[in-house]
């Protein structure tokens, strides 16, 4: 059985001291260094298998094992084959500087300090050769919409809509980041009761670099790609990053009688995004060819005569052509930083050991840095009306990092806690909340789903990790026997019954957001995602994985126009899940102790469905518009796993000795 396979260590190190001046003044220093090292390795990559054993031309462009793998082969309707993951070498040490000064003064207790951040990227990798098989060529124009039997026939014909091949020409990919910051703070007491913080941070970030030498920026305004650091071009691109960020925030706590707190607060903080991510994948420290046909009814090429392959340019010269099929990311020339703007309310009340309380959690996000397809191409024209096409011949994504996305979360929170006493804890927390705007494909920092400007105000939708409702519920309790505790302190009884601990966390929550797509071959527009018709004003949630929702509500577009449903507009599937551990703990001779540990995930085996088949297109109708095969089309598949690698219960053993 073909399998891939992961491994990675994390090095970590930090050196730190602190001088005391005076009993009103200390000094703190660190330093402090983490190196994360990780390889990644698909199956048969040890073999050029598009290259070699299929005989694809331009596949497999790389050495051994980086350029090895089966390519993916990506057809409309079917699980893809190959794997969409390449081998890859990751080794990226992040270094900081700390410093900071704490001086009391009166009721003034004051905060100074600076922190100096040091991130390198050093990657081997390249994009797995891929071709998507989409249906048009054998689709007929004008006809019934293609089908998944149509991109399967476009596949046994070598016919791809789609193509895409890399390879790194100097075998890494660098980037280092620099970030600067200061900060100063000041906690006062003001009453006995009152209390306020105030403080302001600032935060520079500069252009981040390969090394020796500058990233790569495409500039529309002279339609040339420059190389920084070389040809006289400056290292920074001639980026304006403005004169640094500054954070200002407030804070409160105030209590008008004893077990109960009034709390609040709100504070502007700098986008935490490297603007440079992406480029360190640029043409030409990743050269790849990416192309899409340029009528969706005709192939991009065939399988036969292979992707087209790129040779590596000159870089000496600064400014270098370039070659259609190219991709590239570029940020434009005088840079706004994105912030978010946090706010909070909360009433706390005390009673007893129970510790109540309620409030209101929320932040905006603007000016958020996100993929934008400057290539776009409008509704119904085609490849030929990208924007970059006419310039620079290429049909390939072509990445601008714009800080286009705005935000809102906003949430109620509750929290009911026992504190730990007499051998027993418990904690629920529950959260109503609501994440929305105009953003991306994923949780933060994606792409658009439509880059033509006139309607990227369709992208505003819910974010796809927005959960309205979230339930936790944890407690640990200790076994009432033993050493020290209520009952059968001494003998046997305590030697068999003493030293346990169970743990369990329960948590309910509802489902994440999706979108019900559609075929976008009408619609013509490249780098915009097509959504459905919805035909029914509300959608009914059956529940269950036949037909988890009204497939009825939905209809394909044959139109040259979007489609009427929302993006992320259904709900999928809520989840619960039970995690329980028990704990034995031993006492040794020689001032050693050892606890024994069993956890289970996912202690009933409850699955936890993911969400249902979301093409529209895949449907089949007969002649009076009625549905004759769903094709998997509000059918649920599959399971969420929970932030985790499996969704099946399992067990964990494990022994802890401490000396």
């Amino acid at each position: 059985v073909a399998t891939a396979t992961a491994s990675g260590q994390t090095y970590g190190m930090t050196v730190a001291a602190t001088y005391v001046a005076t009993p009103h003044l200390v000094i703190n220093g660190s330093w402090g260094l983490m190196r994360t090292i990780q390889t990644g390795t698909p199956f048969l990559d040890n073999v050029k298998y598009g290259a070699t054993t299929l005989g694809i031309p331009g596949t497999n462009l790389e050495d051994l094992p980086a350029g090895g793998g089966m390519p993916n082969f990506n057809i409309s309707g079917y699980t893809g084959l190959g794997y969409n993951y390449p081998y890859d070498q990751y080794n990226d040490p992040i270094i900081n500087y700390d410093g900071s000064a704490t001086w009391i003064k009166g009721r003034h207790t004051m905060k100074f300090g600076t922190d100096i951040h040091d991130e390198h990227m050093n990657h081997l990798e390249v994009s797995p050769d891929a071709f998507g098989f989409s249906g048009g060529s054998t689709a007929l124009n004008g006809g019934p919409a293609r089908t998944q039997f149509n991109s399967f026939a476009d596949f046994l014909l070598g016919a791809p809509n789609s193509w895409n091949n890399s390879f790194q020409p100097f075998k890494e990919s660098r980037l280092i980041t620099h970030q600067y910051s200061l900060y100063a703070m000041d906690t006062w007491q003001i009453l006995p009761k009152l209390t306020v913080n105030l403080g302001t941070g600032w935060a520079y970030l500069p252009v981040p670099t390969h090394g020796s030498y500058g990233l790569e920026n495409y500039d529309p305004s002279t339609n040339t790609y420059e190389v920084c650091g070389y040809g006289g071009i400056p290292m920074n691109c001639g980026i304006n990053v403005g004169k640094g960020l500054w954070s200002p925030n407030l804070g409160f706590a105030y209590r008008p009688f004893n077990g109960f707190v009034v709390r609040g607060g709100g504070s502007i903080g700098a986008e935490q995004f490297n603007i440079g991510r992406d480029a360190v994948y640029n043409y030409p420290e990743n050269i790849g060819y990416s192309a899409t046909a340029i009528n969706p009814y005709v192939p991009v090429g065939s399988l036969s005569k292979g992707i087209p392959t790129l040779t590596a340019p000159n870089v000496q010269t600064g400014i270098i052509p370039l070659p259609a099929g190219a991709s590239f990311y570029a940020l434009p020339k005088n840079l706004v930083h994105g912030y978010v703007e946090s706010f909070n309310l909360t009433i706390q009340k005390q009673v007893r050991t129970w510790l109540f309380q309620v409030g209101f959690v929320g932040n905006t996000s603007i000016h958020q840095h996100m993929r934008f397809n400057m290539n776009y191409g409008l509704v119904g024209g085609g490849v030929q009306s990208q924007q970059l096409y006419k310039i620079l011949g290429t049909s390939a994504a072509e990445m601008e990092i714009l800080p286009l996305g705005h935000t809102h979360y906003d949430s109620l929170q509750a929290t009911m806690e026992r504190r730990f006493a007499n051998g027993f804890q418990l904690r629920s927390t529950y959260t109503y909340s609501k994440w929305i705007g105009l953003c991306c494909d994923n949780t933060g920092f994606g792409n658009l789903q439509i880059s033509i400007p006139q309607y990227q105000r369709l992208n505003y939708a819910p974010i796809n990790s927005d959960e309205r409702h979230i339930f936790n519920l944890a407690g640990i309790a200790e076994s009432p026997f033993g050493k020290g505790k209520k009952f059968l302190q001494t003998g046997a009884g305590a030697a068999v019954l003493g030293g346990w601990q169970l743990g369990a966390v329960a948590t309910v929550h509802s489902g994440n957001p999706f979108t019900i797509g559609a075929d976008g071959t009408s619609l013509n527009a490249p780098g915009s995602s097509q959504r459905a018709d919805q035909v029914k004003s509300h959608v009914t949630i059956n529940g269950g994985t036949s037909q988890y929702f009204d497939i009825t509500a939905f209809k394909p577009v044959s139109a040259v126009r979007f489609g009427t449903s929302g993006f992320d507009s259904v709900y999928g599937p809520g989840a619960a899940n039970l995690d329980a551990s028990v704990f034995r703990s031993f006492t040794l001779p020689e001032h050693i102790a050892a606890q024994f540990r069993i956890e289970s995930l996912n202690l009933t085996n409850t699955p936890h469905f993911g969400n249902p088949g979301s093409n529209v297109s895949s449907v089949q109708y007969d002649s009076n518009g009625n549905i004759t095969n769903a094709n998997g089309f509000g059918k649920i598949t599959g399971t969420n796993t929970v932030s985790r690698n499996e969704d099946e219960r399992y067990f964990r053993l494990g022994l802890k000795i401490t000396f």
